[in-house]
Order: C-alpha cells, then sequence, then structure tokens
C-alpha cells in the first residue's frame, strides 16, 4: 500500500513538474538582450506618426560659398597678352561644402615656358602674381569660392579674385 501511495504522489508531482516544463519556451524564443536601435523622434521612418509642427517648412537658403561665378572669372582678361587657364574644372567641394575648381596652366605641345606665372586679378591689385616657377609645362591650382562669393586661393590666403590669368603667349616658346 505504501507502495501504491508513493506512486501515486510521484504520478501527482510529475503531472505537475511537466505543466512546469511546458511553460518555458525552447532557447531560440527568448529575447535579446541587445535589440537593436529604433528612432522614435516624431516623424522618423520607424514611426508612422508625423511631426506636429503647423509652421511651415522653409527652404533652406544655399551657402554663399557656392555662389560664386564660374564663368567670368576665367573669361577675357583685361591684358591682351594674357590667357585664362587651359582648363578650368570643378572638383568635390571643400567640407564646409563650399565650391572648388581646379585650374590648369598647359604650354602647347612642344613648348616650355621660360617661367610659368599664375596671377589674379582683384579690386585692389589688378595683377597679383600668385604662382610662379622658372620652367615648366603644367600648374595646376586649387581656388575655393569664399562666404563673400568671391574666389579664393588658400595657399596664399589671396581672396577677392575678379579673373585668373596667365602669360602664356609671352613665356611659352
Amino acid at each position: 500500500m505504501i507502495f501504491r501511495s508513493a506512486l501515486a504522489i510521484i504520478k501527482v508531482l510529475s503531472a505537475q513538474s511537466d505543466a512546469c516544463m511546458k511553460m518555458i519556451p525552447p532557447d531560440d524564443a527568448y529575447i535579446t538582450s541587445t535589440l537593436p536601435y529604433e528612432d522614435t523622434t516624431p516623424g522618423s521612418p520607424a514611426t508612422s506618426e508625423s511631426p506636429a509642427t503647423s509652421e511651415p517648412t522653409t527652404p533652406v537658403a544655399p551657402l554663399a560659398c557656392t555662389q560664386c561665378d564660374t564663368k567670368s572669372v576665367v573669361e577675357n582678361p583685361t591684358n591682351p597678352e594674357m590667357q585664362v587657364p587651359t582648363t578650368w574644372k570643378e572638383m568635390t567641394p571643400t567640407t564646409e561644402g563650399c565650391t572648388q575648381y581646379i585650374a590648369e596652366f598647359q604650354a602647347p605641345a612642344g613648348q616650355t615656358c621660360i617661367s610659368l606665372s599664375v596671377y589674379v586679378s582683384q579690386a585692389t591689385n589688378p595683377e597679383n602674381r600668385i604662382y610662379k616657377v622658372n620652367s615648366g609645362t603644367y600648374a595646376a591650382l586649387t581656388f575655393t569660392c569664399k562666404n563673400d562669393m568671391m574666389w579664393g586661393f588658400d595657399q596664399l590666403t589671396v581672396t577677392g579674385i575678379q579673373k585668373i590669368f596667365w602669360p602664356m603667349k609671352l613665356n611659352c616658346k
């Protein structure tokens, strides 16, 4: 009889423990402790609600340092003996987002320049030499648009540039 009652108690305990075991989910069903980041700010792609503003959005004005004239700076030097750069190409903007161009000065094929000089015209100085090598066939200088919407040559902190030119006809033979 003791054996039967012990067997009955084991059967009851086994049924209760079986019920408890069935309530614990398997390993792959656990929620991880490192959930991916979810942006919950109003209007973000992760939320469906839009930002609660009654003000209309104002378009952002372009930076002044992206508004320089990219054509007239390399056209028609006032001195007829001067030439515009051989090429004038846009480069990657500065880290601040300002426009940059590279001016290349290439001697004609088969010619070497006795003196390869590059000049700029400014309001206070119509012929300011900013670059010179005694002999050469090629030069490339980077110009950056500044917040006053004028070009600058950062290597010499020259600003307010209105024209860029070089005396190719005089010095290259």
